[in-house]
């Protein structure tokens, strides 16, 4: 269906409401990826995506963005979130499809199973508001899961690419490219999630990106470079994604091309090396701070790791016992200094009574 075709469908269901008003096409979510995809891939300014944006129907716009199969990615990952709040196991594909190519947020097109209502009323944006209210941390985390499936998805349709690019890193799970190749998935998704109110916080996310990174160490118990070696070269058993590429599932099964090909840009492009990304587990497990914050995560440390972290928290309590010492004795010479200065009022309360009552004697004798 094309995106004039779309618009008539949209004018026949606007007319049933005389007072609905009329979609700006600039503020049509997939328009707002388009615009994006135009200024920050091909090049063009604001003013120049923003005439090719009116100018155009949606086939013309698509066949120059070509957003539809990412943003379907997009979708299917906010479904993920969405039945997590949905008790009923009901699907927000249909809705949220209508109000990414159409723009009227939640109004549902006329189909068999479907009928006209507005989805500010409806169970959906129930299901949607514990998401938009949720913590920081926690809607974050969510929308580092779209994310990985619009990145997923990515992986899916590109086989060819695999062996065409200089990017193999790029075909590994989310949590081995990098947060500066994962948010490039934002492109797609922001503007989508902000059609339906949920706000997109880029640091509370490289948060979210980086714990989560360390959660797939430590969940895959990968504790070296030749540990990841041996995951990678699992293919689907490692990355599901990969399933039904046979020709890059064997070509990683070789280890030699493993290491040559894609753990040398993990380092250099991704998330960097194993060894950097385990010292942050054991920057966490510091910063966590207390015996009762240590959880299951610690237990998967190494034995050397396990005596770094010790001499770690070690150093950190010695340093911790010299500044209390420092602020403490501070803390003695400051109450010794208010106790002279008191005592210097009373003295000087003292004398001065004592040189007025000797002034008064001395005025009493002339």
């Amino acid at each position: 269906m094309s995106y004039d075709d779309k618009r008539e469908e949209e004018k026949v269901i606007g007319n049933e409401t005389k007072n609905e008003p009329e979609v700006c096409k600039l503020n049509i979510p997939y328009n707002k990826v388009a615009m994006r995809v135009l200024m920050e891939r091909n090049g063009l300014s604001k003013e120049e995506a923003e005439k090719f944006i009116l100018e155009h129907d949606f086939d013309e716009i698509e066949s120059q963005v070509f957003a539809k199969q990412s943003i379907k990615y997009v979708i299917l990952g906010i479904n993920k979130i969405y039945k997590r709040f949905n008790v009923e196991g009901r699907s927000i594909s249909k809705p949220l499809l209508n109000t990414v190519f159409t723009g009227i947020f939640g109004k549902i097109l006329r189909d068999k199973s479907y009928s006209k209502r507005v989805f500010e009323e409806s169970k959906e944006k129930n299901y949607i508001k514990p998401w938009v209210e949720s913590p920081d941390s926690i809607r974050a985390k969510n929308i580092i899961e779209v994310l990985s499936t619009v990145h997923d998805g990515w992986v899916m349709d590109n086989q060819k690419g695999f062996f065409s690019r200089d990017k193999k890193y790029k075909h590994m799970p989310i949590e081995l490219i990098g947060w500066k190749e994962a948010k490039e998935y934002l492109l797609f998704v922001e503007p989508i999630l902000e059609s339906i109110g949920i706000e997109v916080n880029e640091s509370d996310l490289e948060q979210a990106y980086n714990k989560r990174v360390k959660q797939f160490f430590l969940d895959k118990d990968i504790k070296s470079e030749d540990d990841l070696i041996d995951q990678i070269s699992k293919g689907t058993e490692f990355y599901p994604a990969l399933n039904g590429q046979e020709d890059v599932i064997e070509a990683l099964s070789d280890k030699k091309f493993v290491e040559e090909s894609i753990i040398s840009q993990i380092k250099g492009k991704g998330i960097g090396s194993v060894d950097s990304v385990r010292k942050g587990i054991i920057v966490e497990q510091i910063v966590k701070g207390s015996p009762d914050s240590l959880n299951e995560d610690a237990k998967k440390l190494t034995e050397d790791e396990v005596l770094l972290v010790e001499s770690l928290i070690d150093e950190k309590n010695r340093n911790l016992e010299e500044e209390y010492n420092e602020l403490t004795e501070k803390e003695r010479a400051i109450q010794r200094i208010k106790k002279k200065i008191e005592l210097h009022k009373i003295l000087s309360e003292k004398v001065r009574k004592l040189r007025e009552e000797q002034e008064n004697k001395a005025n009493t004798q002339r």
